[in-house]
């Protein structure tokens, strides 16, 4: 099985801060439907026949639970109570494996704006790509962009 037949299905998040959007979904989740890594086009759909093209830096996942985990656990005196709640509640539904779970710990980190960059991570950065980002932007993740 190849890296674009694996993308097929997973839950996303486009990038809140993302500047530049035609189809206007940012902060809005959507499903994977095809992705051509090799050339940094990554199709989603949002359902009712809305479907979208964007980079794989203009689209938000979830890291691994332990990661979540381990942030929580590193960061206690600095995240507040509630983000902390939030974030051990997302890496309890991702570690469910369902995808009502998944949605459910989505929703959580939309509702809790300041653990974004907690609890989730570029597409880009999951798969380690390297399209020739400067590195302003793979720090700030704000100039993204839909196609």
């Amino acid at each position: 099985m190849n890296q674009t037949d694996d993308l097929t299905g997973t839950l996303v998040l486009v990038h809140p801060e993302l500047t530049e959007d035609p189809v206007n979904k940012q902060g809005q989740m959507g499903m994977i439907m095809f992705a051509e890594t090799e050339k940094d086009d990554i199709y989603v759909t949002f359902g009712k026949n809305e479907r979208a093209l964007y980079s794989s830096d203009a689209l938000l996942v979830f890291k691994n639970p332990n990661a979540i985990y381990k942030e929580v656990m590193a960061n206690t005196k600095e995240i507040a109570i509630p983000d902390l709640k939030a974030m051990y509640r997302i890496g309890m539904l991702l570690e469910n494996g369902t995808s009502k779970g998944a949605k459910e710990a989505m929703q959580l980190a939309v509702d809790n704006p300041g653990i974004l960059n907690k609890a989730m991570e570029t597409l880009q950065s999951k798969l380690s790509l390297d399209i020739g980002n400067s590195a302003e932007q793979e720090q700030t993740n704000a100039h993204s962009y839909g196609r």
